[in-house]
């Protein structure tokens, strides 16, 4: 069965994403335990039709409070959860899969920005946005990422098809994703901080959040290894 994933620029999702992703980008150096607290579907759905509603997501975050934020970030796992597909997209997500099973990390990195650079913008903007929020939280006070963290977003960025369990030889779709997302973590600065590449050459630059990241970027770029 085919996945298929909604990739327009224009998408109400992932423009609600984006600005969902900014909100909590302010908090990631104070917030605790992102993503890993428990929230019910409706109150996450609030969360999600609040910032969706609201132009500002600065404005709006300036206002949140610590349960709200793990409410919004309940909100972005959900929505991650209810897409048609995966984030990596149909086209690619099989290839993002096989890229996790190369044993050599320096070519798995290369490997993995080149099909990164191919990705439609708007899933590009979102995936370097979401990767540098679980960079900061999970950084901020350990070098350690949480496991419960890469489960739950390997599990989100890498699926299981219909009826086939081992999607690589002996590597399933949620092993290839727990791996995939150590890299986003690890690696994020050689991924997205000096732009896009492509099987076909260099892509042009995306702008990745219509807020702004600077100061965020600026901060990631303290993150070393």
């Amino acid at each position: 069965m085919d996945m298929k994933i909604a990739e327009s620029p224009g998408s109400t999702t992932f423009a609600t994403l984006q600005k969902a992703i900014a909100i909590l980008l302010q908090y990631a150096s104070v917030i605790e335990g992102l993503f890993t607290v428990p929230v019910s579907e409706e109150v996450a759905s609030e969360a999600w039709a609040s910032v969706a509603a609201n132009p500002s997501p600065v404005e709006l975050g300036q206002t949140m409070k610590a349960s709200s934020l793990h409410h919004l970030g309940a909100a972005v796992l959900l929505e991650l959860k209810n897409l048609n597909g995966s984030l990596l997209t149909n086209e690619l997500h099989d290839r993002f899969i096989a890229a996790a099973a190369i044993t050599n990390r320096y070519s798995q990195i290369y490997v993995f920005r080149l099909l990164l650079g191919n990705l439609p913008p708007a899933n590009y903007a979102v995936l370097r946005n979401l990767s540098l929020l679980l960079r900061c939280t999970t950084f901020k006070n350990t070098s350690m990422i949480s496991e419960q963290i890469i489960v739950i977003f390997g599990r989100l960025l890498m699926r299981d098809r219909a009826g086939v369990q081992f999607v690589h030889r002996q590597l399933t779709a949620a092993d290839a994703g727990t791996l995939f997302t150590v890299v986003l973590i690890e690696e994020w600065n050689y991924l997205f901080q000096y732009g896009r590449v492509s099987f076909h050459g260099p892509v042009a630059k995306v702008d990745t959040d219509p807020t702004s990241f600077t100061e965020n970027d600026r901060s990631a770029q303290k993150l070393r290894d």
